[in-house]
């Protein structure tokens, strides 16, 4: 899997998580940009 193809996965994972639990929006933004910062730093193999 593609680093694109985990960052769609995730965001659409939380997307739908933040929908069904009712979580504002920037909490959403928080924890994307979170994800992106690590798969900067330490980018997953395969």
């Amino acid at each position: 899997m593609t680093v694109g193809v985990v960052g769609a996965v995730c965001l659409v994972s939380a997307l739908l998580t933040s929908w069904m639990l009712g979580v504002p929006a920037w909490v959403f933004a928080v924890v994307f940009v979170g994800l992106a910062a690590v798969s900067l730093i330490r980018p997953p193999n395969g």
